[in-house]
């Protein structure tokens, strides 16, 4: 059997080699430790799914940030707005370029703990295996890895609140400043006056835009927190089983060594019996 292995090439320079976790895999495959490499695998997949999200929308961004810097531009230096949006966009930027790097440490840790479990196989065998899981912190990461979608779903929640309330400021703004220029002309204010939509839509599109990408991956990281919920349920489920059958294996063991016990002192016995009868005669 080959082991299911969740790799893909990157172009990121900073993405951790797992090369370690590989030839662990391996191992796990030849020692028949089906539930083991099961929960490794599970680990790889969540990891690369959360490493995915990450780069998805930090490419997004980049790609949006331009034409907001372009409109911040045009803001007044003084410009309330325009403070709430750096704000906003820094503080995004920290919590991913944090996240990754969380993540990345989370991948080299994993692939250090897998290098001394292979070498460990080497001087002792089999026997280094035993709870290889636990030793690599395979549910623990997974744990660390939900937090932290769950942090970055409300981070993004927070960056929408405050554009959508950036955005109404901007549109109430325009729209007093069109009425009063009526007044100042010596025209009724015209509550139902259409303002120049596209000019309107020019300026808030890289808002908008940028709103979308917040609401787009805050879907997505309400999506990664479910699956990383079920991937530990899978996990628990797979400990289980596995300490059900190492307990089984260790009674059967100590069956196994009664019976051997028995059947090697069963002559033993069977000689001493044979001497009472003969000192009864």
């Amino acid at each position: 059997m080959t082991p299911q292995v969740i790799v893909e090439n990157r172009s990121n320079a900073n993405d951790v080699n797992i090369e370690k976790v590989v030839e662990l895999l391996k191992i796990l495959t030849v020692a028949n430790m089906v539930r083991e490499q099961q929960q490794v695998n599970i680990l790889l997949e969540q990891m690369q799914r959360m490493e995915e999200n990450q780069l998805s929308m930090m490419r997004e961004l980049a790609d949006v940030k331009q034409q907001l810097n372009i409109v911040m531009e045009k803001m007044e230096e003084s410009s309330a707005r325009k403070g709430v949006l750096s704000k906003v966009s820094e503080q995004v930027d920290r919590g991913l370029a944090a996240q990754h790097q969380h993540l990345q440490d989370m991948k080299q840790d994993l692939n250090t703990k897998a290098g001394e479990v292979t070498q460990k196989f080497r001087d002792m065998g089999t026997k280094a295996l035993n709870n290889v899981c636990g030793f690599l912190g395979v549910k623990e990461k997974m744990i660390a890895m939900r937090d932290k979608a769950r942090s970055a779903e409300v981070d993004m929640q927070i960056a929408v609140e405050k554009i959508t309330a950036v955005e109404n400021e901007f549109s109430a703004a325009k729209a007093h400043l069109k009425t009063a220029g009526r007044i100042t002309v010596g025209k009724e204010p015209d509550l139902g006056i259409k303002t120049d939509e596209k000019a309107d839509r020019r300026r808030l599109s890289p808002l908008n835009m940028m709103k979308k990408i917040y609401l787009k991956h805050q879907k997505k990281y309400v999506d990664r927190v479910a699956k990383l919920d079920r991937a530990i349920k899978k996990v628990d489920l797979l400990e289980k089983r596995a300490s059900v059958l190492d307990k089984l294996s260790d009674n059967k063991e100590n069956l196994d060594s009664v019976k051997e016990e028995k059947d090697r002192t069963a002559p033993e016995r069977s000689i001493e019996h044979k001497r009472d009868e003969i000192a009864l005669y």
